[in-house]
Order: structure tokens, then sequence, then C-alpha cells
């Protein structure tokens, strides 16, 4: 069985583009527009999409921000695993906010990252090894956890908000798929904390 996975992130719904005047608004309105056709129209060729954390960009994201966002993830066609990141960490309440949210939709085909533990995809032959931020400056350890492979596992996918070791303050090794008996590792991009 072949399984086409989109693998995305970064959005940061609701960035203030500071300095842009005026154009802040629309800016904003384009990047919500940009994220709606891409998980309505393009999401729909896969069978899974992967978002890797920074959904939105500041712990002042606005709750109707949150439900449009519910609203466009309800109507996505494929299954979708998402992780807070340092930008929208689990202690947000953002991530909270946005499960309840599609939970009021019955959008069982989301699933939103808020623990380190295993999502398992049945129909898919997947299970996903969520990694979210539980901080903004959360340093702790997003791997050490998985588990051994298990028969029952299927395709093995790491998601996870971080830095790879080769860049300034990585955090995830470059080789972490064969540490950690993965098949596929997705990143999202943290730009800090540092470790200094």
């Amino acid at each position: 069985m072949s399984v086409r996975i989109l693998a995305t992130g970064d959005f940061q719904l609701g960035k203030l583009f500071g300095g842009y005047g005026d154009d802040s608004v629309r800016l904003r309105d384009q990047l919500l527009d940009s994220v709606t056709d891409l998980l309505e129209n393009h999401a729909k060729k896969y069978d899974l999409c992967l978002i890797a954390g920074d959904v939105f960009d500041r712990i002042e994201t606005p709750t109707s921000l949150i439900e449009r966002f519910a609203d466009v993830l309800a109507r996505c066609s494929a299954e979708v695993v998402l992780i807070p990141g340092n930008h929208d960490p689990v202690n947000s309440g953002i991530p909270r906010v946005l499960a309840n949210a599609l939970e009021k939709r019955g959008a069982r085909h989301v699933r939103v990252g808020l623990e380190k533990n295993p999502i398992r995809l049945d129909g898919l032959g997947i299970t996903v090894y969520p990694a979210p931020l539980l901080r903004k400056d959360d340093l702790s350890d997003l791997y050490g956890w998985i588990p051994s492979r298990s028969e029952e596992d299927g395709i093995r996918i790491g998601l996870f908000h971080g830095a790879l070791t080769v860049m300034p303050d990585g955090s995830i090794p470059e080789n972490l798929a064969v540490e950690s008996d993965l098949d596929l590792v997705v990143v999202g991009d943290q730009h800090g904390p540092s470790g200094n």
C-alpha cells in the first residue's frame, strides 16, 4: 500500500506583521487564505497531512482565529496530525482550544498531539510519534520516549518541531530515523530557543 503524505507547518496564523502599517491586516488575511487553500484544495490529493508546529504565531491568538482554523481543518479531506510548536506550545492553551473546537465539529480525522504518545492511524497502517512542545522554551527530550518497533506500528513517523543538530542550537539528530527506527521524520522549524 502506498501512502501520500503532505508535510507542512509554521503557518504562524495571526502574525502581527509589525511595521507594515495598514498592510498588516491584508497580510494576515492572505496568510489564512493560503493555508485554507492548501488544506481544502491541495491536501485532498494526499492520504495524510502532517503539520509540524507553529500553526499560530503568538500566545495571544484570538479564539475567533482558532475557531476559523478549526473550520478549515474540519473541511480537510485528508487525515491530519498536528503538533504545537514554540509559538503555540501546549501550556499556551491554544492547542487545547483547537482540539475542543475540532471535537465540537466532529472532526475525528484531525488529531492534535498534546502529549508524547503514539497516534495510530490504523486505516493507513501508520503510527505517528508526535513531540509537542510544552512551553515556548521547551528543551526536553523530544524523541527518547519513542518505543521499539512492534508489528502493529506499520509505517513509523516522527513529528517534531525543532532544529536538526547540524543547525545552530539544534537538538534533533540528523540520523534520528535510524536511531529511533522511524521510517520518516518530519521536522518543523524551531528558530530558538538557545541551549546556552
